[in-house]
């Protein structure tokens, strides 16, 4: 069928139409209105070119016994805990529209959904079916209360008791958090001042500093930056880059398919690294043990030689050491072996098909 052809039959069409509405008998109810289809059409052409904008403050009752707070992400939420027993909030919408009266109406449609669970206000959202609505959510909170985020969203949360992730995704800044940080996250997070830190991270960008307690990561695919954390450092997971300035507690890492870089290390070390470059570089003497299997190893050693003793081993593969250091080879063993005064911590290394540098 040419052109031509399909042309005549969308002309026999409209011409239909137009006699059936001018020939039609009257109908109850709106039924159907060639003006209205037409204008609902040039509409849809025109699309939600118009926005508005409204703010209103939801209410979220609470009293001595609510502990915590469950809230899913939308948008850009923050949290702030304060010296008060009462939740006060701030939703700012914004919509798109049709025109401004349409936009204005669905801004205002967004709302918070507001529940409880056991000792928890749950607070989610219920959205309009048209248009696009960004919201932004400002919660000021008891800063008693633990906070429990889930969903898709941007957050920055300060001075709370805790924090836990649910499968969170998006972007999370959390500050001066007074106990925990613990969950799991899919998205991009930032810890700067917690307690403790506990959390399986996958695909992300982690940045985390001035932990006073523990932490404690499971990586799958992603990069962490750590910072200024005083008490033991626990790492685990798969093509993970990871890079420790100034841990001041233990390290124990167990990393596969991927980077590790520790700076200034003070305190005792046991790393078990299989297909990742490895760097140590110590401020102070502490013992340490550390396995690499196929890739690279890189030590800088203490200022101070007789504050160490030294036991290093590479098995089929190559060791790099400077002039003061003496090697010595059995089979396939190259090894070198410094002893220190008494009682003084050693450094402890293995590698096999790994490629060995000391500094």
């Amino acid at each position: 069928m040419g052109k031509r052809e399909l042309g005549l039959i969308l002309a026999f069409v409209v011409a239909g139409v137009i006699v059936w509405q001018v020939t039609a008998p009257r109908a109850e109810g709106p039924g159907f209105s060639l003006g209205n289809w037409l204008s609902e059409t040039r509409r849809e052409i025109r699309g939600r070119r118009a926005s508005a904008e409204v703010t209103t403050a939801p209410a979220i009752p609470i009293d001595s016994s609510i502990n915590g707070l469950r809230l899913t992400l939308s948008g850009e939420v923050t949290i702030k805990g304060e010296d008060r027993a009462d939740i006060a909030s701030e939703l700012r919408v914004v919509s798109n529209g049709f025109d401004e009266a349409e936009a204005k109406k669905l801004a205002g449609d967004l709302r918070l959904t507001v529940s409880r669970f056991a000792d928890s206000v749950v607070v989610g959202w219920e959205r309009p079916e048209p248009g696009r609505q960004q919201p932004t959510l400002i919660l000021r909170v008891p800063s008693r209360l633990r906070i429990q985020l889930e969903g898709r969203g941007t957050a920055e949360v300060t001075g709370v008791e805790s924090v836990t992730l649910a499968r969170q995704t998006g972007r999370l800044k959390l500050a001066s958090i007074l106990g925990s940080v613990s969950g799991e996250s899919r998205g991009g997070v930032t810890v700067d001042g917690a307690e403790m830190v506990d959390l399986s991270i996958a695909g992300n960008q982690t940045t985390i500093r001035g932990v006073r307690g523990e932490v404690r990561l499971n990586v799958r695919s992603g990069e962490v930056r750590l910072e200024q954390v005083a008490g033991r450092l626990m790492l685990s997971g798969t093509d993970m880059r990871v890079r420790v300035d100034g841990a001041e507690g233990e390290v124990r890492a167990e990393i596969a398919d991927g980077e590790l870089e520790l700076n200034d290390v003070s305190a005792p070390v046991d790393i078990d690294a299989r297909g990742t470059p490895v760097t140590i570089g110590w401020l102070r003497a502490a013992p340490a043990k550390v396995q690499v299997r196929d890739d690279g190893l890189e030590l800088v050693l203490p200022k101070d030689a007789d504050s160490y003793s030294l036991d290093v081993r590479a098995t089929r593969g190559e060791l790099r050491v400077p002039e003061r250091l003496h090697k010595t080879t059995e089979g396939e063993d190259t090894i070198v072996t410094k002893t220190a005064r008494a009682n003084a911590p050693s450094i402890f290394v293995r590698g096999v098909g790994a490629s060995i540098t000391i500094r």
